[in-house]
């Protein structure tokens, strides 16, 4: 199973995460390039708390936005476009509806 979302970085950008269950991996897709060791750190605990094992990182393949205001748009993008999970994506939306959470089976 794979649990993927859109993380808001520092109140003022989106991000792409992706936490794989099957390889014990967290892939995270940041539009300006970046990458932030708190949100997948925070994920890789979460994770391994709960499944019992170490989880590593990687990239998840994600366009670059060439402006400041897209990030959200890229990250809802990178997701619904990941080769191994866009076959089965279901949109879960949490109390904040400007931030969906992507149940990837």
């Amino acid at each position: 199973m794979r649990i993927g979302g859109i993380v808001n970085v520092n109140s003022n950008h989106w991000v792409a995460v992706i936490v794989d269950l099957w390889s014990s991996t967290v892939l995270y897709g940041d539009s300006l390039g970046g990458s932030d060791g708190d949100v997948v750190a925070a994920l890789s605990w979460w994770a391994g708390f709960h499944m019992g094992r170490q989880f590593s990182q990687a990239a998840l393949p994600i366009g670059i936005q060439t402006n400041t205001i897209s990030c959200g748009l890229f990250a809802k993008v990178g997701l619904m476009h990941e080769p191994e999970t866009s076959r089965d994506i279901q949109l879960l939306f949490t109390k904040n509806l400007m931030a969906p959470s992507i149940l990837l089976k």
